[in-house]
């Protein structure tokens, strides 16, 4: 029993009945709220079904990646993870996408960083007061990864010639008539075309055109060794494998549909492989595995890759997948007789004509910014003058 005294008056509670009271007035509480919240959430908050079975044996996580802004074009870029090396030397190899860059080995936008190379490069009127292509012959000059090489002592191609890059990066060239050597301020050597899998030769000639980097020793002589593949009828080298300690890389390629063929002073340069699966192995076990999948895209068809598995000793983490924005810009399906004292396109010349007859190009015809698709007759009445599709700026 309670006594409580309030207002000089005198109260006495049967504590028991008051407990009792209490716990009927909780009990009609939680009821009201359970039938309330079932009402608005009839499965969410308290469905039947059973719950999802987890597979806790799955490898969680994801494959790194970063996205970054550069110069306007989109980058983004999936470092490989490799096996530690002796006193920190490991190549470095990365999957990088760039929205400004081509077909190329990884098809559309992608392509494989980490590797060097010294090259043939023609001449500019910025660095030589002239301009000259690769010709394969002394008036040739030479590019480290795309910068430019300046001879600083000897003459450019001769042996014993040495060089900077054009722009400062403290490395010190020199070619020594077979291959070239490069020591940067870090205490690395670089060696170039010094195995016969390196040197690239030009398609058709006896000449080389590319020296691929086939070592990377430190001060205490730790090594990077580079192997490659060339197919000397093709004018087409890959990367096939890269050792370091008791550690190694291996890269598998595919054909491609998509092939494509470029020349350089006369000499084919093809492109038939696909990267198809990257592995990493430590004492000639496998480690890691990256297996890369693509579709085909367009009229001609392109290569896209759609996604990147990433596996360590065979447990696989959720697919990094890429999905293609593949729809074109629309121009109207209907075209219209163009007055002629509108304006438009004066010369055809040079322009592209078409299987039925119709040469065409692509100008602002109404000034909206847009390019509509011009051509110089109707091509289904044949009648002669511009006849326009103009552009809606919509997606088809």
């Amino acid at each position: 029993m309670i006594r409580l005294k309030t207002l000089n008056k005198l109260f006495t509670i049967n504590t028991l009945a008051l407990l009792k009271r209490i716990k009927t007035l909780l009990a009609t509480s939680l009821t009201t709220l359970f039938l309330g919240l079932s009402s608005l959430f009839p499965y969410q908050a308290f469905s039947t079904e059973p719950l999802p079975i987890i597979d806790t044996s799955a490898l969680v996580g994801s494959t790194a990646g970063a996205l970054s802004v550069e110069q306007g074009a989109v980058n983004y870029s999936i470092p490989i993870t490799m096996p530690p090396g002796i006193s920190g030397m490991k190549p470095e190899l990365s999957i990088n996408y760039n929205s400004n860059s081509g077909n190329g080995l990884l098809g559309i936008g992608f392509g494989l960083s980490g590797l060097s190379a010294i090259h043939r490069c023609s001449k500019t009127i910025a660095t030589d007061s002239m301009k000259g292509g690769v010709g394969y012959n002394d008036n040739d000059r030479y590019c480290l990864d795309g910068q430019r090489l300046i001879a600083i002592s000897g003459q450019d191609g001769k042996s014993g010639s040495e060089y900077r890059t054009e722009i400062e990066s403290f490395r010190r060239v020199k070619f020594t008539g077979n291959h070239w050597t490069v020591e940067t301020k870090s205490g690395q050597a670089f060696e170039y075309g010094n195995t016969d899998d390196s040197k690239i030769e030009a398609q058709g000639k006896s000449i080389v055109r590319l020296w691929a980097v086939n070592k990377i020793t430190d001060a205490t002589n730790n090594a990077i060794n580079y192997v490659y593949d060339e197919d000397k009828t093709k004018g087409e080298y890959t990367l096939q494998r890269i050792n370091y300690g008791n550690n190694s890389v291996r890269l598998t390629y595919a054909d491609r549909s998509d092939t494509h063929t470029s020349y350089l002073a006369g000499s084919k340069l093809q492109q038939t492989k696909r990267l198809n699966n990257i592995t990493t192995y430590a004492n000639n076990n496998s480690v890691r595995t990256y297996g890369l999948e693509y579709q085909y895209y367009g009229t001609p068809k392109r290569s896209q890759l759609t996604s990147i598995e990433e596996c360590v000793s065979g447990d696989c983490l959720p697919k990094t997948k890429f999905r293609w924005n593949n729809k074109e810009a629309s121009f109207g399906v209907n075209g219209k007789q163009w007055q002629s004292n509108l304006g438009g396109p004066g010369n055809w010349k040079n322009r592209p004509r078409h299987e039925n007859g119709e040469y065409s190009m692509l100008i602002d015809m109404n000034g909206d910014g847009l390019l509509d698709r011009v051509l110089d007759r109707n091509p289904k009445t044949n009648q002669q003058g511009f006849f326009v599709y103009l552009n809606t700026g919509r997606w088809l």
